[in-house]
């Protein structure tokens, strides 16, 4: 069986070029040889700036040149997409639709410019911090809220048509960010703090903001933000899911799965592949397909043909 996914965030871009890896087959999560039963796939890849990243604008460019060296080695199976048409056309074609993020784009030497050059590139959504504080706002390890800077940051991504992720945003600069921003907004890999108190999740205030902003939240699958017991299983993910439908989600509830930037995953979840099995799990908790095909594909495809 053919499963169509879209995923808002995993890091296999810094697995491959850390390693010099190959997207088509590696021991990570997501490689193209695992996807080979997932149509469509539309995958948002993050490159992730560490907080204390020196030269982060040379990494990133690397990180970028590498990932694009990759995409096209394989552009018989993924095309780097960089507007809506492009996304649409690339599934028609029965191939997997790849779209670029930033996780942390506080440590650029001048994050304005920085976003400015990649005006071409079609980047879809990024990241003002990653846990600490830096230029732009704090994460939640910190206290820090906007700063000018990043309300500046901010113009700049309305402008060049680029979402906000306020994962990683600490309470007061989400607060902040939502007095200041008026456009829709997502957290790419973050769940529900009622759920799993962890302060990466999501309050239930902060989760209805991005639902009522038409926004989107993607389900994260890292143990330690699903569940507070020692391991997760498939049945946490139904539990976050149930929570952010209670809150009126069925439209804005996708998968943001951290694939490659996390040690601790659900039981029977390894890699992408077996995201068949949450589909399963949900059809036999009464799920219809419709509302299956929401959040495993359909709720970021409109998303995107609304705002890319």
């Amino acid at each position: 069986m053919s499963i169509p996914f879209a995923d808002l965030h995993c890091d296999t871009i810094t697995k491959l070029y850390d390693n010099n890896s190959s997207l088509k087959e590696n021991d990570y999560n997501i490689s193209l040889n695992k996807c080979e039963e997932i149509r469509p796939l539309i995958q948002t890849f993050a490159i992730f700036l560490n907080d204390d990243l020196k030269n982060a604008d040379e990494y990133f460019d690397n990180s970028l040149n590498y990932f694009e060296k990759e995409v096209s080695l394989n552009n018989d199976t993924i095309l780097h997409c960089k507007n809506f048409k492009e996304i649409e056309t690339t599934i028609k074609s029965k191939r997997n639709a790849a779209l670029l993020s930033i996780e942390n784009a506080g440590v650029f030497s001048n994050p304005i410019a920085k976003i400015n050059s990649l005006k071409n590139k079609g980047l879809f959504l990024t990241s003002l911090t990653w846990n600490d504080e830096n230029k732009l706002a704090g994460g939640v390890n910190s206290d820090t809220g906007l700063t000018k800077l990043g309300k500046e940051f901010l113009d700049c991504l309305k402008e060049n048509s680029i979402i906000p992720d306020v994962s990683h945003l600490n309470s007061k600069s989400f607060l902040e960010l939502c007095s200041y921003y008026n456009g829709p907004i997502i957290a790419s890999h973050s769940n529900s703090n009622k759920i799993c108190k962890n302060k990466r999740n999501l309050t239930d205030e902060q989760i209805v903001e991005i639902f009522l902003r038409d926004g989107l939240i993607g389900i994260n699958l890292y143990s330690q933000f699903l569940t507070n017991d020692d391991k997760s299983k498939i049945d946490d993910i139904y539990k976050q899911i149930e929570h952010l439908l209670s809150l009126g989600g069925e439209d804005n509830i996708a998968f943001g799965c951290d694939f490659d930037g996390m040690d601790s995953t659900p039981t029977k979840i390894n890699d992408i592949s077996d995201v068949e099995k949450i589909f399963d799990y949900l059809l036999k908790k009464g799920y219809s397909n419709v509302l299956i095909s929401k959040l495993f594909f359909n709720n970021v495809y409109n998303f995107l043909k609304r705002n890319k």
